[in-house]
């Protein structure tokens, strides 16, 4: 008896539900009026027309939810330290300069396995570290994806990281495309985060644009179809020091990667690392095969040559071939078509593949493909042509000439791949090999 009155009676978490029916409340915010530090609170299934500002210590988990602002402010912003968001759909943000779906001005939150989408910014991280950021879905926002702006520590791992773009195209150079338009991830005066294990594709601007930021590590992204993969400013920091291994920068628009950091400024940053006790750099989609520079006698998966990245002449020493799909499963396929023909090809996809990405080069660059990717319902997932919008066509030498299609995680069972050669001079018989990756 005498220790229950000396000792202090530490308050037990709570969980607090909000739904339309059979709960503690119907909206988000009396619950979070209502929460003590710790709890847990529940959104059930519906829409809720709100713009949270979150002030304490709380996992806000939802099921089917949609929270939805109204092209007011952010939908939700967090001002206390420790909040966690899991399985939440947050959309339509206001239009204003900090708007986000997601506004953090806070430390050690995790944001997981949320949907995030037609929003200013997806999220936007001010002044704020030790973050955790995984497994969500951020797409076709109007702006970056995920901003950093003066946030140091956080982790960015695991996300797709899709379509962020703007409904005009008004650039006329890169230097306009680059800082006018949406990137997939945009580091600003951000130093030591690290950005791991996301698909990055088909945003208007850079997979990933670096700025004034130094001391970051970007391992093992999959970057592809944007305008430039990774884009450093020529105007970064002394000393850069970011960096950048095992990254597979594919069938971007301009540059696969671009790397402007000042000539003769040390430490520069440096595209290529020690992992699992290997020295590893990125593979390129523009320097991965013989016929592109990349030779690898001794098959270890590491072109003999290094590769010089666009921009002030950075070096990456141990540039991936074709030859090193880590973690992926690779499979070929060769074959010839003449004008009009197609070919059908079935693959398995397993369960658990993140990326599926085929890619079609053959031998004559005066015969234009068409390839196709239909999922296992036998829906179409993706074309690419010389004459469709959704386009990557790039002569890779005179000869050659090659197309790509992907699906960010595809569904098991059968898919098929359909290549038609629709314009091959007549009498010609083109020969083509196929690709296919799945991560």
């Amino acid at each position: 008896m005498l220790l229950m009155l000396i000792c202090p009676i530490t308050a037990l978490a709570s969980t607090i539900t909000v739904g339309p029916i059979g709960c503690n409340y119907t909206h988000i915010w009396e619950a979070l009026d209502a929460a003590n530090p710790g709890d847990v609170i529940e959104v059930q299934n519906g829409t809720y027309y709100e713009k949270l500002i979150i002030d304490r210590p709380i996992i806000l988990r939802g099921n089917n939810t949609i929270i939805d602002a109204r092209g007011l402010r952010s939908p939700i912003e967090l001002i206390s330290d420790g909040i966690t968001l899991e399985g939440l759909t947050i959309v339509n943000s206001g239009d204003e300069d900090n708007d986000a779906g997601i506004r953090v001005k806070s430390c050690n939150n995790s944001i997981i396995n949320n949907n995030i989408c037609l929003n200013n910014y997806g999220i936007y991280l001010e002044t704020s570290a030790g973050n955790v950021i995984s497994g969500n879905s951020i797409h076709s926002n109007y702006n970056d994806g995920i901003y950093l702006l003066v946030s140091d520590n956080n982790t960015i791992e695991s996300n797709a990281i899709n379509y962020n773009t703007i409904s005009y195209h008004s650039a006329t150079s890169m230097f306009d495309r680059v800082y006018s338009y949406p990137a997939g991830i945009l580091l600003k005066e951000s130093s030591n985060n690290t950005i791991t294990s996301n698909i990055i594709a088909n945003n208007d601007g850079c997979g990933i644009s670096i700025e004034l930021s130094n001391k970051n590590r970007i391992i093992s992204n999959f970057i592809f179809k944007n305008y430039i993969g990774i884009y450093i400013y020529k105007g970064n920091i002394v000393p850069a020091n970011n960096t950048l291994a095992n990254n597979y920068l594919i069938n971007n628009e301009k540059y696969n990667a671009c790397d402007e950091y000042d000539e003769g400024r040390n430490p520069k940053n440096k595209w290529y690392t020690k992992l699992d006790n290997i020295t590893i750099g990125n593979r390129y989609g523009d320097f991965d095969e013989p016929k592109e520079g990349c030779r690898d006698v001794d098959k270890d998966g590491i072109c003999d040559f290094a590769y010089e990245i666009p921009g002030d002449k950075t070096i990456d020493n141990y540039p991936i071939s074709s030859q090193l799909v880590g973690g992926t499963i690779t499979k070929y396929w060769n074959g010839s078509l003449k004008n009009k023909n197609y070919t059908l090809i079935n693959m398995t996809v397993p369960s658990n593949v993140t990326l599926l990405s085929v890619s079609l080069t053959w031998d004559d660059s005066d015969s234009d493909f068409a390839l196709f990717l239909f999922n296992q319902t036998g829906q179409l997932a993706d074309v690419s042509s010389m004459d469709v919008d959704d386009v990557y066509w790039e002569p890779l030498n005179q000869d050659d000439a090659e197309l790509c299609v992907e699906t960010i995680n595809p569904e098991s069972g059968i898919w098929k791949v359909v290549i038609y050669g629709y314009r091959v001079p007549e009498g010609r018989e083109v020969t083509f090999k196929l690709e296919v990756l799945q991560f």
